[in-house]
């Protein structure tokens, strides 16, 4: 099916241990090619439904469809559902310490392509185009875990964008960026939705929502959908924004606070 929806969810739940409710009746869909941001106050649930929806957690009740296939813990116990799963789909975490392991920033960006299975050549061609891509190829052959906050985020990037993956999925991407940082990362998320990838970014910076997204999703602090709708619209509902804990309640008509 041409028009297929990358991720379907219908009326999903999750609940942490204890019966913790961490999200609520979500349903909405996203399709190739667009850019969802993701909105919500610390503890609202973002982090969460991107885990979703990078099948790192399951729903605990309702559907959630991927490419048109179930994703739950029993899809992806089958190897061969998993890989097709794991190379269309990339996750960034919000803190790149968790994700970066290996001893140098070459072999970081190695590590997906070579599990791939794929030719030397072809591995080389990708830890090159990837690291050019993010600008750090001087850094190579430095260790990850001694780089700054911001080449660690390009690093952790780079490290995806070698799996050519068809979704991204960003936790926070601006997170304890400079402003120049910042600009690099804009600009890299509009590369990626120009080249038609899909990519889903959970964040409670408001600054950067216009720049980038083609839809919105605001998760109340009860873990519910409170909006779903394009960046200008959702951005001008300041009485909504404000109720949901993303603005300020003196914020200016016409203005949104960029929130820490």
């Amino acid at each position: 099916m041409v028009d297929q929806p990358i991720f379907t969810l219908n009326n999903v739940c999750y609940a942490y241990k204890g019966g913790i409710p961490g999200l609520m009746d979500i349903t909405f869909q996203v399709r190739q090619g667009e850019c969802w941001a993701i909105l919500g106050a610390n503890g609202s649930g973002k982090s969460t439904l991107l885990k979703l929806l990078d099948g790192l957690y399951f729903a605990t009740q309702g559907a959630l469809l991927a490419f048109g296939q179930e994703l739950s813990e029993t899809a992806l116990n089958n190897d061969a559902v998993n890989y097709a799963f794991r190379r269309r789909v990339g996750f960034v975490f919000q803190d790149a310490d968790v994700q970066l392991f290996s001893p140098s920033v070459k072999d970081e960006v190695a590590f997906a392509p070579l599990q791939l299975g794929l030719p030397d050549e072809e591995v080389t061609k990708r830890i090159n185009e990837s690291l050019e891509a993010l600008e750090i190829s001087k850094l190579a052959e430095r260790p990850p875990h001694h780089l700054s906050g911001g080449e660690k985020k390009r690093v952790a990037l780079a490290s995806v964008l070698s799996l050519r993956p068809e979704v991204w999925l960003l936790d926070e991407p601006t997170a304890g960026l400079d402003p120049r940082s910042q600009s690099r990362l804009v600009q890299f998320i509009r590369q990626r939705h120009a080249a038609s990838e899909t990519i889903v970014i959970a964040t409670h910076d408001l600054s950067i929502i216009e720049q980038v997204a083609t839809h919105c999703l605001i998760l109340d602090e009860n873990h519910h959908i409170a909006a779903i709708g394009q960046p200008a619209e959702i951005l001008a509902d300041h009485r909504m924004l404000h109720a949901c804990n993303l603005i300020h309640e003196h914020t200016p008509a016409g203005a949104t606070d960029r929130q820490f």
